[in-house]
């Protein structure tokens, strides 16, 4: 009995390995599948213009003239944000950082001479 079990762990465990390798494998294809189906379906519904627009034209009405102002200034702090380097938004940030660092390299009048 003990010659057969190792031989026998080894069955078991290849085949669930190569079971559970079958089954993602055919997940991940169907999830594809359905993907470039779902791709496809919205390309043909721009192409034919068939945005619900009603949609967008509800929500845009339902907001308030604040939220309808705030919208664009919105859009130019993004763009801002994203014209800034990362050292550039780092400081921006983080400027109480930068503060403090400064507060601690200048000379303090009371210093001994």
């Amino acid at each position: 009995m003990p010659k057969l079990f190792k031989p026998l762990m080894f069955t078991v465990r290849f085949t669930g390995c190569s079971f559970g390798a079958a089954a993602l494998l055919q997940y991940e294809t169907l999830k594809s599948r359905f993907h470039v189906a779902g791709d496809e379906q919205n390309a043909e519904n721009i192409l034919e213009g068939n945005w619900d627009m009603a949609y967008w034209h509800d929500w845009w009405t339902q907001l308030s003239p604040f939220h309808r102002n705030l919208i664009p200034v919105m859009s130019m702090l993004d763009d801002f944000w994203s014209s800034l380097t990362e050292r550039q938004k780092i400081v921006t940030a983080f400027p109480n950082i930068v503060e403090e660092e400064e507060e601690n390299l200048t000379v303090s009048p009371f210093a001994a001479q």
